[in-house]
């Protein structure tokens, strides 16, 4: 074999190995964070704010997290916050994620089951209201690294 047809060679296979790339990057599943990741973005100081709110909270949130469900204890009761949502969200997929609107009730806790099946990251966003003021705060439970 001459040197022409081992040049056609090299020049076939690297058009088809980069063929092949360019069809598995098309069809690569890639998730936003957020279907209205940029909408969210524009309204940021507003969320800045909701956490500044938090912050001046002389308690807390904190979390229980065993076997796959998790509790949050509020440092209200329920019933004294308005639209208080759970927003889990999973970075690496977001078929597992999901939202919850938690309902008045005179207890402190509100607790879920976090989706079972892939070993990642969940992160969870807590946003309520209360005497006029909005208040939102995160946590990650699992891996501090996506996969």
């Amino acid at each position: 074999m001459n040197w022409g047809w081992k040049i056609t060679i090299l020049y076939i296979s690297f058009a088809a190995g980069i063929l092949t790339l360019v069809f598995l990057s098309i069809n690569q599943k890639i998730d936003l964070v957020d279907k209205n990741y940029y909408e969210k973005e524009l309204v940021h100081q507003g969320r800045l704010d909701q956490q500044k709110h938090y912050a001046t909270l002389e308690k807390k949130c904190s979390f229980e997290f065993e076997n796959g469900t998790v509790v949050i204890h509020f440092p209200f009761m329920l019933n004294e916050m308005r639209d208080a949502t759970v927003k889990v969200y999973c970075p690496s997929n977001n078929t597992f994620d999901a939202s919850y609107n938690l309902t008045v009730s005179s207890d402190s806790a509100f607790a879920f089951t976090l989706p079972t099946g892939i070993p990642s990251r969940y992160n969870i966003e807590v946003f309520w209201k209360k005497d006029g003021l909005e208040y939102y705060f995160e946590e990650i439970i699992g891996h501090k690294h996506v996969h």
